[in-house]
């Protein structure tokens, strides 16, 4: 049997990807069987079950120190903890080794969530997923109430899973849809609209491209590519996304194009005059919100038009918004050198960790700082103004500096507090920079 070999570069918004073995799952309304947790840290044990938080409600979270929406959600978790803890028991689990959560934990600061690491491979199959931030809701009597992303995790659902009411998300696993083609003279596809999607089941189709509405069950991801499907090259050829906001895919389709690389949210200027179509554009959504899209492409063989450039045109057609690049004016945080005798280094291989919540980096240029100081904020933070916070870097970002920043990295304030430290400052300016903007046809 011929073997089939694909190959994925996946961006993911709003979780990364994991992979467990599937074994006697349970779900909804089952009783959580006894199971320990293993290499807990933050606890007096570090051998724990949950039999020792009876008459509490548990929320379970799936993470990874590595996952970016993950540590961007500790803050929330640790929150919720301090808030609700005579009735609620939050409970991390992560791959990551023992030693590697430790130090993650003493980097951020605040509570230390209890958190079982290594090697708990029965929870991995007690509740199998491929993404994470993972959630896993039990109400007070050993039942599991429901199965969600980091997104479902508010003050509301708590107080309601503490109560023993049903929860404010939705968790359904398959949906009919319909799509609408922009291809093949505008008739229908007569395909399973997932199979086009997941590019797992072409039958015969040389080229299509296709919209479909939110799509139940399925966590929101852009993917490039694969490069081939049963030996079949696609390099090129083929892009697909599933539940993400129109400016994704605006974002994707205009940044890998530009610079090989979604662009940045923060970077993108709205100029749409239809406001109930602009507020679809820019406000915050959740990860079941309706008007999520999904969309799928496959462009003809040896064809001439760019991938990209047909993805933008797909999206003209279907949102009647165009995107252009200009540059613009507008403000920034611009890192600055005030005192270059504070930046030292003790040298050798140059080394930075990073998450939303610190910044530590040895013998590393002062441009790495500005790249991740503008990815926290211009991804993770408000996109319109007059909250939008873009960050550049000013003269000297190539001066190599010791840098260590215990704070949320979204906090200009306090960031600005430790950098100065280091001689350093985010100055806000107005600077002339190339921007996305969107308008109406």
């Amino acid at each position: 049997m011929k073997s089939i070999y694909v190959y994925l570069l996946v961006v993911f918004l709003s979780g990364s990807e994991v992979f467990a073995q599937k074994m006697r799952p349970i779900g909804k309304g089952d009783t959580l069987p006894t199971i320990a947790l293993k290499q807990v840290i933050n606890y007096t044990d570090s051998t724990v079950y949950l039999n020792a938080f009876k008459g509490k409600a548990i929320l379970i979270d799936f993470w990874a120190t590595w996952c970016g929406p993950c540590v961007k959600a500790i803050p929330n978790l640790q929150r919720l903890q301090r808030k609700y803890g005579q009735d609620l028991q939050v409970i991390t689990i992560s791959t990551d080794k023992k030693d590697i959560v430790q130090s993650f934990f003493s980097k951020i600061g605040g509570d230390k969530l209890l958190t079982a690491t290594g090697d708990n491979n029965e929870w991995q199959q007690l509740f199998p997923h491929r993404f994470i931030p993972h959630e896993i809701w039990i109400d007070k009597d050993g039942k599991v109430k429901g199965v969600s992303d980091e997104l479902a995790v508010t003050d509301d659902n708590i107080e309601k899973l503490i109560r023993g009411e049903s929860l404010n998300f939705v968790a359904s696993d398959t949906a009919q849809l319909k799509s609408r083609s922009l291809k093949q003279e505008d008739k229908p596809i007569d395909y399973n609209v997932m199979s086009l999607l997941e590019a797992k089941n072409l039958g015969g189709i040389e080229s299509f491209s296709a919209f479909c509405h939110y799509i139940p069950g399925k966590r929101n991801a852009v993917i490039v590519g694969p490069k081939y499907i049963n030996g079949y090259p696609l390099k090129d050829r083929r892009f697909y996304a599933w539940n993400v906001s129109p400016v994704v895919l605006y974002k994707t389709a205009f940044g890998y194009e530009d610079t090989g690389e979604m662009y940045s949210s923060g970077r993108v200027i709205f100029e749409i005059n239809d406001q109930e179509k602009k507020a679809i554009f820019t406000r915050n959504m959740t990860a079941t919100d309706s008007n999520l899209v999904s969309y799928s492409i496959l462009l003809p063989k040896n064809t001439e038009t760019p991938l990209y450039r047909k993805v933008q045109s797909d999206l003209q057609k279907y949102f009647g918004v165009r995107g252009v690049f200009e540059w613009r004016k507008v403000s920034v945080f611009s890192l600055e050198i005030r005192d270059k005798s504070k930046l030292t280094t003790t040298g050798g291989k140059e080394t930075i960790e990073a998450t939303p919540l610190y910044y530590i980096a040895i013998n590393s240029p002062l441009e790495s700082l500005v790249q991740k100081l503008s990815f926290y904020n211009e991804n993770f933070g408000a996109i319109i103004e007059p909250k939008r916070k873009i960050i550049v870097g000013g003269a000297g970002m190539n001066i190599r500096a010791d840098i260590d920043l215990k704070t949320d990295l979204r906090n200009i304030e306090e960031v600005n507090r430790q950098l100065k430290i280091y001689g350093l400052v985010l100055k806000q300016r107005t600077k002339e920079i190339k921007m996305l903007v969107l308008k109406d046809n």
